[in-house]
């Protein structure tokens, strides 16, 4: 056993004991990123380019999927940035729509220019456009989903699968053909969802019929002609379809030889990925290897272009003058131009390797992924995408180990021993580096790769496949791992088999590893003569004796990282993608799904990093609130601290232990209540690490000093950014002082005061305007202020009720309309629920509220005039924000029962405050659309004024009244059959009665049943 193992051996056993640290910084530690923006086109940093597009200036659109943004280059060859919010997701830029810098992009890839010059574009699930003044429009989609949404279905409710490609027309419709799907598909200029070719079928009839009766195969790409006529790039084809909805093949024989030009376009073999007229009118047949033209009689050629140079690009442009521009999508982007007389050269795109021998944290980096620690303050790691082994020392320099020439790093995995060796991987070849810079091939032969290798026989005279993992053991010997087989390599050379039967599989139980199946293992790891892995799903070690084990992992259990609280990690779902141990065997990795985690001693799971946003983000704060882009490898240093090569953001992060150094009170302290009531401003106490970052998971100790109060901190420990929030509700009328504290730390007290409850002098009501009409019989919310001059809440009880019938009088106050009392089912300080009398007929009436009313000194306020109609139809909301659901359950049958008011009245009506035993009917047609369809009379199968015992009302009104309003007369309920082509839920959802409307939007889901 090497020296450095056997004192990390040793400092496990004396060491297990000591406190973790209970969180964590992170800063950026290696990798720069400067795009360029403002400079030449050929030096800018371009993150994997997808879709090309000329606008009518000159100007080349293209999209940067990685960075999630748009990009121009104007005529100058200067790079712009042109659209897409920095990829923080906060606001202010989290918008939807609105000015281009503030809107959010995730991951934009299909660019067009519309007809009026405007800029068309998709994300993974939208559809958006770039307007001349800077503005981004949400045109369509829901930004996700896997169930395309049905014909009639409203531009912004439906939802898009991975739109493929897009056109628009003259008229500004957006066409666009969805993930294998085999359709062509618009939104109408009232912006209704639309089927315009394809049955869905794969294949590639009906030329000569109408395009909805046609089949396709694999579209990928749309274009018009100046005439209008629309052009469906497919498999071995390109098919015309015309104004009249007539299509017809444009392009390709599939019966004729390919890589034989024909007579004309019809009798020409072809492969097209992609599809483009130029400004002169000619067409363009991209394929995987060469390009193609076709002119105005249909003749065609091949582009001259350099061998090589057209390599399967994701999209292409041609400018005015022929020459034609390339995306190749590659994480180290390029553009190339391929010029009339059939030169390449690069229009933009530069090296994302700047040199060596500098600060890390000024190096270009594409792509890290493995990292190993080297001992020495240091770490080594592979970068993917520029093919390079480097190496920062401890003093944060910068270094390449291997790459600058071949053999070039092909593999995402290294390892390095005590004695300054490292490992690397190139094709199916595995090498040394010594730690005098020799490089060796230590196994593997070239060309080889399907084969597994002979046991007992050299390595190097052995095939190897895909190398899954490096690492070195306590005796020096290298040990590595294919997709279902451990190998180790003994001091002789020969090869041995450690684990795996060579057959890829998943298996839980403890046994011999040799006889286990194995399945992507990865991530080798010793400790001690332990070698930890991770195979599949769970994180397994294997003993000295050759004995293999699940160690944690496999389960279902999320909690861990969506509530950031511990979780037994024997049952938690962890998907790590990289893992590393402490000398104190504390397994710490990094997720496909964005987190930093550990798996203490006391065998539960926690989250120590990331938000789970795939997005850069939080440098020099906590790291749990901080965000990685798929993190690829994790190891740690000496000190403590943390090293997580995070691959899409080209960087590596670094996570410091923080330490508590000292409590601070950020809010609530100095204040007053009334005895029973809540403080306004909840007691926040924040422990700080030295540097000012907050310390989460930090214990902290609640203590009532002097006084009573009841106490809600919800935990007991602070939270993500050090904090805590403890809400106090006031008890008995005097002093107050709560002390809080922490192990180590000098404890803070909070001084409030708690004053008697004495109820306030009785005011005028005040009633805010009202704009919206109300219908008779229904529930209408009114805002105001002063309405319940006590200060508290009421809603209306049984006891409360006046002959059955809830009163025209709560808590003092009346509402009139008119001179009609209106039953008062609840009311707060700021607003009041009533029932609009049912007697009252359409037109303006003055409504005015009345404190202390029925006594001798009633104090009437000003009136406000709310238009009466016959119906208005308004949903109650379960939730708020863009998207509001409806308040909702289960019916009969299937039904989906919905809650609203204003339908109108019943026939007969019920007098004013009473509730029906059974469902009232309403007078008025009601209409309901789902999706944007309108549902049958046989779909809607109620719509009537809900019953008293129905146990959902409670539910439906705001929670402006903070307590549940248990009689609700003028409650309506409309039940609906869902149709069972509507698409994923939610739906988006109008009712109609009369001649009203509800207002948009409003969504409804299927709701669990009771």
């Amino acid at each position: 056993m090497s020296k450095l193992l056997v004192l990390l051996a040793l400092s496990g056993l004396l060491s297990s004991a000591q406190t973790l640290p209970p969180s964590f910084s992170i800063t950026t530690y290696a990798g720069a990123y400067s795009p360029g923006d403002g400079g030449p086109a050929v030096k800018a940093l371009i993150h994997a380019p997808w879709g090309l597009t000329f606008d009518r200036q000159g100007n080349l659109y293209f999209c940067e999927w990685y960075q999630e943004r748009i990009r121009r280059i104007d005529s100058e060859g200067t790079v712009h940035w042109a659209a897409g919010a920095p990829m923080t997701r906060t606001a202010p830029y989290n918008l939807s729509e609105g000015p281009a810098d503030r809107v959010y992009l995730n991951y934009p890839q299909f660019l067009t220019t519309a007809p009026d010059g405007t800029i068309w574009f998709t994300t993974s699930g939208n559809i958006y456009r770039l307007n001349a003044d800077g503005t981004i429009t949400f045109v369509a989609g829901r930004g996700g989903g896997s169930t395309s949404s049905p014909d009639g279905t409203a531009a912004r409710s439906a939802t898009i699968v991975n739109p493929r490609a897009i056109a628009v027309d003259a008229l500004g419709r957006p066409y666009f053909a969805e993930f294998g799907k085999n359709t062509v598909r618009r939104f109408s200029t009232e912006g209704l969802l639309e089927t315009v070719a394809g049955t869905g079928a794969s294949g590639s009839a009906g030329d000569g019929g109408a395009a909805l009766s046609a089949t396709f195969n694999d579209i990928t790409d749309l274009e018009f002609d100046a005439a209008g006529n629309l052009y469906v790039c497919n498999w071995m084809s390109i098919r015309k379809i015309d104004s009249t909805g007539k299509i017809s093949r444009f392009a390709g024989d599939p019966n004729a030889s390919y890589g034989v030009i024909g007579s004309s376009a019809l009798t020409t073999s072809v492969v097209p990925t992609l599809f483009k007229f130029a400004p002169d009118g000619q067409a363009y047949i991209v394929e995987p290897s060469r390009i193609l033209k076709i002119d105005k009689a249909g003749k065609v050629s091949v582009a001259p272009a350099p061998v090589g140079a057209v390599s399967s690009p994701n999209d292409f442009a041609v400018d005015a003058q022929g020459n034609i521009y390339l995306s190749d999508s590659k994480e180290i982007g390029r553009i190339t131009k391929i010029t009339t007389d059939g030169k390449a050269e690069i229009a933009a795109g530069a090296s994302f390797y700047n040199g060596d021998e500098i600060p890390a944290v000024e190096a270009y980096l594409a792509g890290p992924e493995a990292i190993a620690g080297d001992g020495k303050g240091g770490f080594t790691f592979v970068e993917a995408f520029n093919q390079r082994l480097r190496h920062v020392d401890a003093e944060g320099k910068i270094h390449t180990l291997a790459g600058a020439s071949a053999p070039f790093v092909t593999t995402g995995v290294t390892a390095v021993d005590s004695a300054g060796n490292t490992l690397f991987c190139s094709g199916n070849l595995l090498f040394r580096i010594s730690a005098e810079g020799k490089t060796t091939v230590i196994a593997g032969k070239s060309g080889s790769g399907s084969t597994a290798p002979k046991e007992g026989e050299l390595a190097v005279e052995q095939p190897i496949r895909y190398v899954t993992s490096l690492a070195f053991d306590p005796q020096g010997r290298v040990v590595f791992g294919d997709s279902a087989t451990i190998w180790r390599i003994e001091t002789d050379g020969r090869i041995y088999r450690l684990a795996g039967t060579g057959v890829s599989g998943i298996s839980t139980e403890k046994g011999l590893a040799r006889e286990l199946k194995l399945s992507n293992p990865r991530s080798f790891v010793y400790l001690g003569e332990v070698l930890y892995l991770l195979d599949s799903t769970r994180i397994k070690k294997m003993t000295a004796d050759g004995v293999l084990e699940v160690v944690t992992g496999g389960g279902s259990d999320t909690s861990w990282w969506i509530t950031g609280r511990l979780s037994p990690a024997a049952t938690a779902s962890i998907g790590a993608s990289s893992i590393t141990l402490t000398p104190e065997g504390v397994i710490y990795g990094v997720t496909s799904t964005e987190y930093a985690f550990r798996v203490r001693p006391d065998g539960f799971i926690e989250r120590i990093g990331g938000d789970g946003a795939a997005r850069l983000q939080g440098d020099g704060g906590p790291a749990l609130l901080a965000s990685f882009k798929a993190p690829a490898g994790i190891t740690f240093d000496a000190q403590g601290n943390f090293y997580i090569s995070d691959r899409n953001n080209n960087r590596i992060r670094k996570l410091t232990p923080l330490v508590a150094a000292v409590l601070n009170k950020r809010a609530g302290d100095e204040q007053s209540a009334i005895a029973g009531k809540a403080f306004e401003l909840p007691l926040e106490v924040e422990a700080v690490a030295e540097n000012g970052i907050g310390v989460a998971m930090v214990p902290l100790e609640v203590t009532m000093v002097e006084g009573d109060a009841s106490l809600d901190k919800g935990s007991s420990t602070t939270g993500a950014n050090g904090r805590l929030a403890i809400k106090v509700t006031a008890k008995d009328a005097g002093p107050l002082v709560i002390q809080v504290a922490a192990a180590g730390l000098a404890a803070v007290e909070f001084r409030l005061t708690v004053m008697p409850d004495v109820p306030p002098a009785p005011e005028a009501p005040v009633l805010a305007a009202h704009e919206q009409p109300a219908a008779p019989g229904m529930i209408l919310i009114l805002q105001g202020d002063k309405l319940s001059y006590t200060g508290k809440t009421i809603a209306a009880v049984e006891a409360d009720l006046v002959e059955g019938r809830v009163p025209g009088s709560l808590g003092g106050l009346c509402i009139y309309f008119g001179e009609t009392p209106a039953p008062v089912i609840a009311v707060s300080p700021k607003a009041v629920a009533v029932q609009v009398p049912p007697g009252l007929e359409p037109g303006l009436v003055a409504v005015r509220g009345v404190n202390s009313c029925g006594s001798e000194t009633p104090l009437a306020g000003e009136a406000v005039e709310i238009q009466i109609v016959e119906t208005a139809p308004e949903f109650f909301f379960a939730t708020s924000g863009e998207q509001r659901m409806v308040v909702a359950h289960s019916g009969t049958e299937g039904r989906i029962r919905m809650y609203l008011t204003g339908l109108g009245l019943p026939e007969p009506a019920p007098a004013g405050g009473a509730m029906a035993a059974e469902p009232l009917p309403v007078k008025a047609p009601v209409y309901v659309w789902l999706q944007g369809r309108e549902l049958t009379t046989e779909q809607i199968a109620l719509a009537a004024w809900a019953p008293r015992a129905d146990g959902w009302a409670p539910l439906v009104l705001p929670a402006l009244f903070g307590e549940a309003v248990l009689l609700a007369p003028g409650l309506a309920v409309v039940e609906i059959v869902p149709p069972e082509d509507i698409g994923d839920e939610p739906w988006a959802v109008t009712v109609k009665a009369g001649e009203a409307m509800t207002a948009d939007p409003a969504w409804v889901k299927r709701p669990p049943t009771p």
